[in-house]
C-alpha cells in the first residue's frame, strides 16, 4: 500500500463529531452526488489546504501543526473512516486500493467474486465525493490523495512537500527503527504508488512544480517552522485575494 508507514493521529473525537454530523446531512450529500454526477462541480467551498508529499518528508506531523495553528480539522486516513461510514463500503478494502498502483487484475476480478471489494475507479468516485463534503465544511487540512486537483482551487492553497532521497531514507529508518535497504524500498515503493495512482486518475505528474502555489525543501526546515511558513501563505493569499485590485491606470 502507498501510505507512509506511520500512524496518522486520530481526529479529536469533538472534531470528528462534528465532521460526521457535516458529512452525513443527507441533503448536503443529495446536492453534491447530484452536482458531481452532472458535472456541476461548486465553484467555491470553504477554505482549505491541500498538501502533496515525498514519502518520509514528514507530510502528516506538519499537516498536523499546520491544523493546529489555524485552529482547523486535518484529513489524512480519516477519510477513508468517512467515506466507509457514509457510503457503506468495507474500510479494509478502502485501504487495500488507497493511493496505491492502480491493479487491472484485482479490479476486475473483484467485480465478478465480490462485490464488498472496491475497485480503485470506484474508490476515487467516492473519494472525490467526500473530499467535496469536506470542503464545503471548510477549514480542512488535505493530506494527500490529489485534493489540489478535486477542489476549487481558489478556495484553496496547494502545497508540496520534498527532500532528498538521502534525508528521507535517513528520517525513516530513525522514525521506524529500520536499515536501509528496509527504509530505501519503502520510499521508492510509496513514491512509485502514488505516482502512478495520480497520473491514472487525474493524468499530471505529482512532482509537477505548476501543479502547487507552495513547494518546501523540509530537508532545510524543522517541521514546526514548514508549518508556519504554510500558514503564513495561506494567510497572505486568503488576505491578497479577498482585497478588490485597484485600477492603477
Amino acid at each position: 500500500m502507498a501510505n507512509d508507514p506511520q500512524d496518522s493521529p486520530q481526529l479529536p473525537e469533538e472534531a470528528r463529531q462534528r465532521m460526521r454530523q457535516w458529512l452525513t446531512s443527507p441533503g448536503l450529500r443529495a446536492y453534491l452526488d447530484q452536482a458531481i454526477d452532472t458535472g456541476r462541480r461548486p465553484l467555491r467551498t470553504g477554505p482549505y489546504i491541500a498538501l502533496s508529499r515525498e514519502a518520509g518528508t514528514g507530510g502528516v506531523e506538519i499537516a498536523g501543526l499546520v491544523a493546529k495553528q489555524l485552529n482547523w480539522d486535518m484529513l489524512d486516513k480519516q477519510l477513508l473512516d468517512f467515506m466507509a461510514e457514509c457510503y457503506e463500503m468495507p474500510r479494509c478494502m478502502l485501504e487495500f486500493v488507497d493511493e496505491t498502483r492502480a491493479n487491472w487484475l484485482h479490479d476486475v476480478l473483484s467485480s465478478w467474486l465480490d462485490s464488498q471489494v472496491v475497485s480503485h475507479e470506484k474508490f476515487v468516485v467516492y473519494l472525490e465525493r467526500i473530499m467535496f463534503l469536506a470542503a464545503m465544511y471548510g477549514r480542512i487540512v488535505f493530506v494527500g490523495r490529489g485534493a489540489h486537483r478535486v477542489l476549487p482551487r481558489p478556495s484553496g492553497l496547494a502545497v508540496r512537500l520534498v527532500a532528498p532521497l538521502e534525508f528521507r531514507i535517513a528520517r525513516l529508518m530513525s522514525t521506524l527503527g529500520v536499515p536501509r535497504k528496509t527504509a530505501q524500498r519503502q520510499i521508492a515503493q510509496i513514491d512509485a504508488d502514488r505516482r502512478d495512482f495520480y497520473q491514472r486518475y487525474f493524468r499530471h505528474a505529482t512532482s509537477d512544480a505548476h501543479e502547487f502555489d507552495l513547494t518546501i525543501n523540509v530537508a532545510r526546515l524543522t517541521q514546526v517552522s514548514a508549518a508556519e511558513l504554510i500558514v503564513e501563505a495561506f494567510e497572505r493569499v486568503d488576505r491578497e485575494n479577498s482585497t478588490p485590485v485597484s485600477d492603477s491606470t
